[in-house]
């Protein structure tokens, strides 16, 4: 849904027009920078895949299974959550729009393997997410602590040391 805030008037942008998501969920959506597409996570197929739609043509593109994708700043790669062929049951990985490539960005074995809920910087060098220990996955009640990862020096670091669940970080502008 799209909300135009003077004239108080919303209007559904995705999945309008297009009738293979009419009985599916479509959830989390994100805009690209550039506003011509929509990232989001389906049970279409089942539960759970990354796709991406093109905004003016409503034609959505399946990435992979997974969930959680999100836009780097170009608009040209969208970083998503991918659970098949990953270590510790989840990794980070990258989908290159034009070349139609999936690529390692985060991917570490345990303990603290079990990456979740990315998000990218603004700039694109760094990669903000959360991370379980093996065999934990409850977004309530998992011990998810915050992490950042360096792409550029392939560099990680982590940033909470608690007893608590960290989840859905978000660089501040």
């Amino acid at each position: 849904m799209a909300y135009d805030l003077e004239a108080k008037d919303e209007e559904e942008i995705f999945p309008a027009g297009n009738r293979e998501f009419r009985r599916f969920q479509v959830v989390k959506p994100r805009v690209s920078p550039d506003g011509r597409f929509v990232a989001f996570t389906s049970n279409n197929p089942r539960e759970w895949n990354a796709w991406y739609a093109d905004l003016k043509t409503k034609e959505a593109f399946h990435i992979a299974p997974g969930c959680e994708p999100t836009w780097f700043p170009d608009s040209s790669k969208i970083a998503f959550i991918k659970m098949e062929g990953a270590r510790d049951q989840s990794g980070i990985f990258s989908y290159d729009l034009e070349k139609k490539e999936i690529a390692e960005l985060v991917d570490f074995d345990s303990p603290r393997g079990h990456e979740y809920f990315p998000t990218v910087h603004s700039n694109g060098q760094f990669i903000f997410y959360a991370s379980s220990r093996e065999g934990e996955h409850s977004h309530l009640v998992a011990n998810y602590q915050l992490f950042v990862f360096d792409l550029a020096r392939k560099q990680r670091v982590r940033l909470t040391f608690d007893a608590h669940t960290n989840r859905w970080p978000k660089f501040m502008p």
